[in-house]
């Protein structure tokens, strides 16, 4: 995206640069075609892909492991500020906070996302309903498309509450302390 980006915004100084070494750009093409392939053969066979994503989302909730893990977020991440030393700034201690809890929501996303996928196909072949699957009229690209697809759409909606969580903290610390309690010496020393 940011050779395309470059390629929009500049394209004689892009052209330039790339003239002695065009695999960035032949690569950047390359994803771009593959990327609208995938788009089109998804479209043009949405129904059966999305059947099977939508059991992957519901099989995926119904395990532990992912409320397991989505609870631990939401008690360690408010703990963040008071676990981690920063040098007492505000805006130290909210760069240092926003890293930790996206860099632990990225861990537990990629825990989840593999454990969940591969948890998936295998309890679907351990309980041979894939051969019920199999009698469906549904190519193997469809039930593995749908397997990627049904993973994507339930690790972003994770995402999005975690992210919605690290902004409401990031938020809480950023607020304006309430001096009106404090003396007006100990309020001049907390400024």
């Amino acid at each position: 995206l940011v050779e395309a980006g470059k390629l929009l915004t500049a394209p004689a100084e892009y052209m330039r640069v790339t003239w002695s070494n065009p695999l960035p750009t032949l690569a950047t093409l390359v994803c771009l075609a593959g990327g609208a392939g995938l788009v089109v053969v998804v479209w043009r066979n949405w129904t059966l892909v999305w059947a099977v994503a939508r059991k992957m989302i519901l099989e995926a909730l119904h395990r532990k492991v992912v409320i397991v893990l989505l609870i631990f977020f939401v008690v360690l991440m408010p703990s963040l500020p008071f676990v981690l030393k920063t040098e007492g700034s505000l805006k130290s201690q909210v760069q240092i906070v926003l890293l930790y809890s996206l860099v632990l929501a990225m861990v537990l996303l990629s825990l989840v996302a593999i454990f969940v996928s591969a948890a998936s196909i295998c309890s679907e072949i351990e309980k041979k309903q894939v051969q019920i699957t199999d009698t469906k009229p549904l190519r193997r690209w469809h039930f593995v498309a749908g397997k990627w697809l049904g993973t994507v759409v339930m690790c972003s909606g994770i995402l999005a509450a975690m992210s919605a969580a690290a902004y409401a903290l990031v938020m809480y610390l950023a607020r304006e302390p309430d001096y009106s309690q404090m003396s007006p010496e100990e309020a001049a020393k907390a400024q």
